[in-house]
Order: structure tokens, then C-alpha cells, then sequence
């Protein structure tokens, strides 16, 4: 086994489809669930291999994704080992594996190998000292090597014990990557865990496992991801619907896994060590970024339970109904499940993808345009790549992706990078409703891509190094807007280690380096594909027999017309066909390239001065070569400062370059031909007052041109002070205006002025801002008494920012200043004014504006009565009792009556009525008048100008009214409740 590591008895390839390659990681976490090392899963599986009957073997290969030739070979080896124990035996029959001896087993090894024994050390594995082992064996064993346990070791993947064994597999000095120094290893390929009773000091082997209790059996789970299972709600949780298993029902296709029956068939002599299972990763560049589904039906299907002894028992009518089964969704319409895995004895399902691929043929067909979003990223245990989710939302199905589904050459480490929400352009390959399949692809792009490519010049690229390999690192390109767009396809190149720098150790994965693409010899490439039924639309691939030829540059339509031709086809005519495209592809247009520059971007910083050779102009731009290889294209703008002539420039000539730009994380880099000390926005402070010319004006701002320096201001219509429908007019084109520069920013080459020359700041006190409260916060209007037209106020927070452009609206601006800090630093007075009927708003601006103050107007109630408190912020020079007899003339003479009662038959409303409307007609006249209002208790009358109470009395009476009880209340309608200074 030391030769051979158990994942070899699963079958896995990194070239399957996305959902195949889903469906065996989840198989593989399930076999393992309740494993505790390499030894229960090696033991476990072949236990199952051999117990079952060799004409059941073939449905156990398909349920447990088995390799059939690896187990066959490993009971083989097995008996060769044993057979010179048997001589003396009594049969020469191998009895089976008994699992429950597994615990013994343990015991044996960690007695014979101590040697092999690490220990868990800050979660790395070290050499151990245990009983009975050799101190200078260990030592010379592990002299300047690093133990590594081996990718598919389960270890690696679960909590660690406290010790284990692992028989060193291989120790060398090897290459890791380019990128590296070599390095020495141990690897360590079959872990066994041991606890603290598994290991002992001279105590003699039988003496050690003597006592040894047998262990319960580890034996794979009822249900295994793939089983489809026909069930019926039983209640909604928390993570989606319970549901209860009725029926078994056939297993989910597996796209790409070949006929148990041949893998099975075939010859399985030989050495172990010489057969073991071809591992078909050949991952990066080497792979054509298709991958395809061949659907593969169980030859036997039959469920069946073998025995402890060797039997066979039928099983119950559904031995799944005592299951916990939970879907993430639940369809009435097609009640059928399949099961994806196991956690904490629960079965996790999801609907069936037979009727997520019949929705989605409804609204999809191939060749047709499919935009998804990625909603997850599933990492695989076997091999550390990822899987990408993604989901259509207009049907609502989640189709599993590659990496060579989504760019070209890219490997699964970069799709930990794409976050999720990302949205994807992909082709509908096929769409098949008989087994589930969904097929996406990004080969129209990617064909569009690298046509374009084909054609680019020898410009050189910047991109991110993501990954590396023994013999080569894969770049992916930074987009550049023009040879490579955003929307483009996410593209990696091989770069070879022959075209790495000098010092390949200096670089590391995620850096970013410069690349070169190397010229390609393009020429008509062909392939055999047997499609006799299949009609090629008119493009650049042809067909002639059975070979399929690429002579032409190729567009995203031509490869999509070609999938809505193959609608007709089976899957495995589609997938053939698919893979033709992509192996044409491959062939004619996979870059290679060689890195210029690895370290260039990260010494440039902004406004640096470098030296470049131009390497060709034109009448738009220039292309340089500066230090170091990388390249950059300056635009014919970046030559000169504005107003001032381009240099006259010519191949391989040498020129100082400014640095505008440099992201080396994104490899990007801008230059310009500017020199930043002739920059005349340099020359642009911060406070600073212009003078120039308005070159144009609109509703959103002035665009004022100013000669010295040679630059444009932009003053927003918030900074004008003018509405913005009256600017245009206001500031008409070439009329002179004074600006203050208020930002400036000089990389974006914008500068920003107010017409507003000279401002202050006034902290307001906390009665201030009360006093300008309104019913949506504070009015500044309230203050324009004070201030005039010509001064700007706004208010932000409790700071009262006052702005002006000059003498305008006949008040001065040390005297708008002088006026609010007189009303801020001033005295507050409230006046109580116990009357039903409030001084209206052009009573209170006028009071704030003839004693230059601030009036605030509250309501409140006095003995069930309404009654105002006015607020008056004033100077101190402005005596209180003036604005108390003003605020006293303002009201009328008022006669408060006990009753109101009628003289004749008249009808008391009507005669009231009648006394109202004959006052109303009598103020239209312009003629005296007075209001009668009634208060609880009191009736009032309020006396008008030019009118007295006789006469209003008499009025009265030829309605038919009269007061009772009538007195005058002037003298007590007002009163200063108080009066203070500012604090």
C-alpha cells in the first residue's frame, strides 16, 4: 500500500465536467464520514470489494465511483504476500477482512515501525521519539528533510490525533516550482492514526494487542450522494423542507465516468507497483478548455445487501424510510430528490436536475446567450481545485461550472478570487432533459479573444502571476480596454521556464510582471471528427470527410452558429464536436509568451522621471519602451501642457517621461511627456482669487477661463448664489468675474471657485437656533433682515457660515457681521401674551426688522385659554420696553362680556350669523368694523380701527344682540414674564 495511495481505488479525473467531478467529491466526503484515517477507508473499501459477489461487482464500481482494476490488483498483492504463511495452513483459502480487527492492526504497526511514528506539533508533523525506537535511525532518516503528508491523504482534511504512521514513500530533493528553490522532502503517503494505548516500550508483541477488544464495524452510509429517491413533504425547516422517502428511483448520470463493466473487464494482471491507476490531471494548458458529458446508464440496477458470511438478503420494501432527509427546494410537480451528502445523521437532497434542465429548455436552447451569477464556490477535497455555482434567475437553476468553463487556461486557484454576485456571459452548450445536463461555455469569447490576440502587435501585456508548476508558471492577462476589454474572458497564458528572467525565485505568486506574446505562424490546422449528419454554417471552419479544419481567424457567432447547428445531435455527437472547436482552437491560437519585466512597476512611483525609447508614433499617440521592458502608448493630449506645441518626436529616439500612473497590483502604468514643474495648475493655491472671462454658462455652473495661468475654473451653481435657470443670463459669455479657488485637483485636472471673495464662520448658541427653528429644521431666511441680498448664509449644524462677493443690497458686510453677532451676543426677552389670536408673520418680520432682532412666536394654554409666548432675540442697545409697546399697539382695544344674549325673537344663531356678515361686508367696504369671537367662558369683541364700542354696540342691537356684563382688558394682555443677557 506504501506504493500505492487508497485514493487510487476512487476513481477521479480534473478533466470530467464541473457536475461530475461534484458528484465524486461529495462521494468521497461521504465514504469518509465516519473514517478516522487512510487505513479505515483502505480497509473499508476493500472489505466491500471482496464481500460482494463478482457479479455484483460492476453496480458497486458505479455506486462508489470504484476503480476495479486497483482493488483486484490490491487483494492480488495481498495473496502473494500471504502465500508462503499458508504452507502449514489447513486451507489455503484467505479468509476476508475482518474490520473489527482494525484496532489491533494499529497496535501491530505502531509496535514493528517505530520509527514511523510523528506526532502533531502547531499543526505540523514531526518525528517522534517513542519506546523501542532508534534515536540515530530517526535522525539520519530525517536529516534536513520536511515531512509533507501527500495531497490525498485524509489528514489533511480532518482533525489530526495526536500520533500517527506513515511510511516514507519518497525522499528527494525536487523542484516545487520556478519559483522556488529546490527543496529536500519526506512525503509521507499512508497515514495510520494512533492514540496514546497504541504505542509500547519493550513489552512483546503479543503482550501488547493481548486483551484486544473488538471494535464496532466501519461500513459505508445506506444512502450515498447521486441516489434520486421519489418522496413527500413532511414540514418546512429551518434549511429548507423535510421530506420522507417513498421510493427508490435510478441514479443520477455521471458525465465522462466509463462503463463499469469495461473498467471492470479489463486485465488486471501484473505488478501493483507497475499498474497503478492512470491519474488523468493533466490541468494548466494542456487541457482543452472544453469539457464534455458522455451520459452512462447502469448495466444492473438492481438493488442488493450482502451479508456478514458472504450472502446476499433482499432488502426491505424502503429502507430509506426511516431516513432524516432535508432539500434545499421542494417541487409537487416533480417530487423527486437526489442526495448530496450527510451531515450529523441528516441526508441533504436537492430537486432533481431532470426538471431544473426541463425548465431551463424551455426559455434556453444551444447556441443561445445565458447570463449567470455566481452564488458559491465549492472547494474539492480531492484535488484542492474549486467549482463554481452559478445561477440563472429567470428559471431559477444553479448549473456547476469550471474553471476552463469560464476563461481559457485558467486553473481552478483563480477562482477564489472571482467573489460571489459576479455576473457571467456564458454559450448554452447543450441542454439535455434525459439525464440533467446543463452544459455552459465561454469558447465563443474565448474564440473572439484570442483571434484578437493573434493579430496584436508586439506590445507587451501586464499580468498576475497564478500559479506555477515544476516546469512553467501560468500569467493571467490584466485587461488593457483595447487589445483585451473587461467583458473579455478571463485569459492565461504558459510561460515556459526557459522564458523566465534570470532570477525566477525573485517572483512570487500574485505578483504582477510585464509579458511579451511571441509572433504566431498562423496556418490551417484540422481534426478528425466522424459527424456525418452535421451541416457546418458558412465561417471559418470547414469540413472535407471526417476532417474538421480551422484556416481563419474566428467570432463569437461563428462558434455559436455552429452549436445552434448541433441541436439535432446526441449528447455525445455534441460533445465530440465541442471538443473538435476547442482542441482547433488550442492548436491555432494558444499564446506563449516571455517575461520582460518582473520588478519594473513596483520601483516606478508617481511623478517619477524615467528615461524611455520611443518605439513608434502616429498622428494619435506614441509608444515607449522604458526601463526595464515595460512598455506604455501615450495619447497625443499627454505630449504638451494645453497651449503649448507637442515636441516633434521620431522612432528610437530617447525622451524624459513622467509617471502619472503605476498600480502595480493591477499592472497598470500611465505616462505623460507633461513636466510637472511646468504644470500651471501648480501654480493654483487654495484661496486664492482669480480674475477672467466666463467661457460658458448653464444651469449647473460658470466656466470661467483665466489667462495667468492658463487654466479653467468651474463654479458650481451652489457657489454662484443665483437659481440655476437665471445664470445663463446673470453671467453672460465674456463678461469679467472675480473667483476664490476653493480645490483643486491636479491629477483629475479640475479646479473648483465660488464667486463668493471673502467668508466667515459664527458659532450659533443654542436659543438661536431655536428661534430660527422651523417645521423642517432651521430657517436661515429668518436672518436676511439683518444681513441684506448681497450676503450668502448657510447653516451647518450650529455653524452659521457667512459669505459675500462684495458690497450689494445697500448693507456692508462689516455691517451684515456687526448686526448678527449683535442678535447673537445679545439680550432674550419673552413676552407673554395671554390673547386668543397670534400676530401674524408680517407683524413678527416687521417687529424683528424695526428693532433689528429675532422673533419667535410659541402657543401654549393658560387656564384652558390659548395664549403666545414671543421670543425676541435683540441688541443690547435696543431697549426691552419699546418692543413691549409695540408688541401692545399691535393688538386691538378688546371687550371681554360675560354672555351674549338676544333682544328680539330673532333666533340666536341667526342673529349672530347676521351680526359676522354684515361686519364682513362693512371690511370689504373699508369701512370700520370689529370681531366678535367667543372664548370659553368669555365672549369678545375685538374693537377696529376707526371704530368704537358705541357704535359696534348698536350694531349689535339691530341684530338683535347685546353683551352682558362688558369690560375693557388692555392694560393685563401683555406682560415681560423675562428678560436676561446672553450667557
Amino acid at each position: 500500500m506504501q506504493e500505492l495511495r487508497w485514493a487510487k481505488m476512487l476513481r477521479w479525473s480534473s478533466s470530467w465536467p464541473a457536475a461530475t467531478r461534484l458528484h465524486a467529491d461529495r462521494m468521497l466526503a461521504a465514504l469518509q464520514a465516519e473514517c478516522a484515517d487512510d487505513l479505515d477507508v483502505t480497509l473499508m473499501l476493500v472489505h466491500e470489494w471482496e464481500s460482494a459477489d463478482p457479479e455484483h461487482r460492476s453496480a458497486l464500481v458505479d455506486r462508489y465511483l470504484l476503480s476495479a482494476a486497483t482493488l483486484n490488483a490490491v487483494l492480488r498483492r495481498r495473496d502473494e504476500l500471504l502465500q508462503s504463511l499458508q504452507s502449514r495452513t489447513k486451507t489455503t483459502e484467505v479468509r476476508h477482512i475482518d474490520l473489527r480487527l482494525s484496532d489491533r492492526l494499529r497496535r501491530v504497526v505502531a509496535w514493528a515501525s517505530p520509527n514511523a511514528v510523528y506526532s502533531d506539533v502547531d499543526g505540523e508533523w514531526h518525528p517522534t521519539l517513542v519506546p523501542r525506537a532508534d534515536p540515530d535511525v530517526v535522525a539520519r532518516l530525517h536529516d534536513g528533510a520536511r515531512p509533507v503528508i501527500g495531497s490525498d491523504s485524509l489528514l489533511t482534511r480532518r482533525a489530526a490525533p495526536p500520533f500517527l504512521v506513515a511510511p516514507v514513500r519518497d525522499r528527494r530533493r525536487q523542484w516545487v516550482s520556478p519559483l522556488q528553490e529546490p527543496a529536500d522532502r519526506v512525503t509521507l503517503s499512508f497515514c495510520i492514526a494512533l492514540q496514546q494505548h497504541h504505542l509500547a516500550g519493550d513489552v512483546p508483541l503479543l503482550a501488547h494487542v493481548a486483551g484486544h477488544q473488538h471494535v464496532a464495524a466501519i461500513r459505508p452510509p445506506t444512502v450515498l450522494p447521486g441516489d434520486r429517491l421519489l418522496v413527500e413533504p413532511v414540514g418546512q425547516r429551518r434549511d429548507g423542507v423535510q421530506v420522507r422517502a417513498l421510493i427508490m428511483q435510478p441514479p443520477v448520470l455521471l458525465p465522462d465516468v466509463e462503463l463499469a463493466a469495461e473498467e471492470y473487464s479489463t486485465d488486471d494482471s501484473g505488478d501493483l507497483a507497475q499498474r497503478e491507476a492512470q491519474e488523468n490531471d493533466t490541468g494548466g494548458l494542456d487541457v482543452d478548455p472544453l469539457n464534455a458529458a458522455d451520459f452512462l446508464v447502469p448495466e444492473e440496477s438492481t438493488p442488493f445487501q450482502v451479508t456478514s458470511d458472504g450472502g446476499e438478503t433482499e432488502r426491505p420494501v424502503n429502507p430509506y424510510a426511516e431516513l432524516e432527509i432535508v432539500t434545499s427546494a421542494f417541487d409537487p410537480g416533480h417530487p423527486v430528490v437526489v442526495v448530496t451528502g450527510i451531515a450529523d445523521g441528516t441526508v441533504l437532497a436537492q430537486p432533481d436536475p431532470i426538471a431544473a434542465a426541463e425548465r431551463f429548455a424551455q426559455r434556453f436552447s444551444p447556441g443561445d446567450r445565458c447570463g449567470v451569477e455566481v452564488t458559491d464556490i465549492k472547494a474539492l477535497r480531492r484535488d484542492r481545485r474549486s467549482v463554481v455555482i452559478a445561477k440563472e434567475h429567470e428559471t431559477g437553476v444553479e448549473v456547476p461550472l469550471t474553471a476552463l468553463d469560464i476563461g481559457f487556461g485558467v486553473r481552478d486557484v483563480s477562482l477564489e478570487a472571482i467573489p460571489v454576485g459576479t455576473r457571467l456571459n456564458l454559450a448554452v452548450l447543450m441542454v439535455d432533459t434525459e439525464t440533467g445536463l446543463i452544459q455552459l461555455s465561454a469558447l465563443p469569447d474565448i474564440a473572439a479573444t484570442l483571434s484578437r490576440l493573434a493579430q496584436t502587435t508586439r506590445e507587451p501585456f501586464s499580468g498576475t502571476i497564478v500559479d506555477a508548476h515544476s516546469q512553467s508558471i501560468h500569467v493571467m492577462l490584466t485587461p488593457d480596454g483595447d487589445r483585451l476589454r473587461d467583458d473579455d474572458p478571463p485569459i492565461t497564458i504558459d510561460v515556459r521556464a526557459d522564458d523566465l528572467p534570470p532570477r525566477p525565485t525573485e517572483m512570487t505568486v500574485g505578483q504582477q510582471v510585464r509579458v511579451r506574446l511571441n509572433n504566431r505562424t498562423l496556418r490551417a490546422t484540422s481534426i478528425d471528427l466522424d459527424l456525418p449528419d452535421l451541416k457546418l454554417p458558412t465561417g471559418p471552419f470547414e469540413r472535407a470527410g471526417r476532417t474538421l479544419t480551422l484556416s481563419d481567424a474566428v467570432a463569437g457567432r461563428d462558434v455559436l452558429a455552429i452549436y445552434r447547428a448541433a441541436r439535432g445531435l446526441g449528447v455525445g455527437e455534441t460533445t465530440a464536436l465541442h471538443r473538435a472547436i476547442s482542441t482547433l482552437l488550442v492548436r491555432r491560437l494558444r499564446p506563449r509568451a516571455r517575461i520582460i519585466d518582473v520588478t519594473g512597476l513596483t520601483r516606478l512611483q508617481h511623478q517619477d522621471r524615467v528615461t524611455a525609447r520611443v518605439a513608434a508614433v502616429n498622428d494619435k499617440q506614441i509608444t515607449v519602451e522604458v526601463e526595464g521592458g515595460t512598455w506604455a502608448t501615450i495619447s497625443r493630449s499627454h505630449l504638451a501642457w494645453p497651449d503649448q506645441p507637442p515636441p516633434a518626436l521620431a522612432t528610437n529616439e530617447m525622451v524624459d517621461v513622467f509617471i502619472t500612473e503605476v498600480v502595480p497590483d493591477q499592472g497598470k502604468i500611465a505616462l505623460t511627456l507633461r513636466d510637472p514643474d511646468k504644470d500651471p495648475y501648480a501654480r493654483l493655491v487654495e484661496g486664492n482669487l482669480f480674475s477672467g472671462y466666463v467661457a460658458g454658462s448653464d444651469k449647473n455652473g460658470i466656466r470661467l477661463t483665466v489667462p495667468d495661468p492658463a487654466v479653467e475654473l468651474f463654479i458650481p451653481a451652489s457657489e454662484t448664489g443665483f437659481r440655476g435657470d437665471d445664470i445663463p443670463a446673470t453671467f453672460t459669455v465674456g463678461s469679467l468675474l472675480t473667483a476664490r479657488l476653493i480645490q483643486v485637483d491636479r491629477d483629475r485636472r479640475r479646479a473648483v471657485a465660488s464667486r463668493w471673495l471673502y467668508w466667515e464662520e459664527l458659532r450659533l448658541p443654542s436659543d438661536v437656533l431655536h428661534a430660527l427653528e422651523g417645521s423642517r429644521g432651521p430657517v436661515v431666511k429668518r436672518l436676511d433682515h439683518l444681513v441684506g441680498e448681497g450676503v450668502n448664509l448657510r447653516l451647518d449644524a450650529d455653524v452659521l457660515k457667512v459669505r459675500w462677493a462684495g458690497v450689494q443690497g445697500g448693507v456692508p458686510a462689516y455691517e451684515a457681521l456687526r448686526r448678527l453677532r449683535s442678535v447673537i451676543y445679545g439680550n432674550r426677552a419673552e413676552i407673554r401674551v395671554p390673547h386668543s389670536g397670534p400676530l401674524d408673520r408680517r407683524a413678527r418680520e416687521d417687529i424683528a426688522g424695526k428693532f433689528g432682532s429675532l422673533v419667535r412666536l410659541d402657543r401654549d394654554e393658560e387656564g384652558g385659554r390659548p395664549a403666545w409666548t414671543l421670543t425676541v432675540l435683540h441688541p443690547q442697545d435696543v431697549p426691552i420696553r419699546d418692543i413691549v409697546a409695540d408688541v401692545v399697539n399691535r393688538y386691538p382695544h378688546r371687550i371681554r362680556a360675560s354672555g351674549l344674549r338676544t333682544t328680539t325673537e330673532v333666533p340666536f344663531q341667526d342673529a349672530r350669523k347676521a351680526f359676522l356678515l354684515g361686519e364682513r361686508e362693512r371690511r370689504a367696504r373699508r369701512e370700520p368694523a370689529s370681531a366678535l369671537s367667543f372664548v370659553r367662558p368669555y365672549n369678545y369683541l375685538d374693537i377696529g380701527a376707526g371704530d368704537s364700542y358705541e357704535q359696534a354696540a348698536q350694531r349689535l342691537w339691530n341684530c338683535g344682540l347685546r353683551l352682558e356684563q362688558p369690560e375693557w382688558i388692555v392694560e393685563d394682555r401683555v406682560s415681560l414674564d423675562a428678560h436676561r443677557g446672553v450667557i
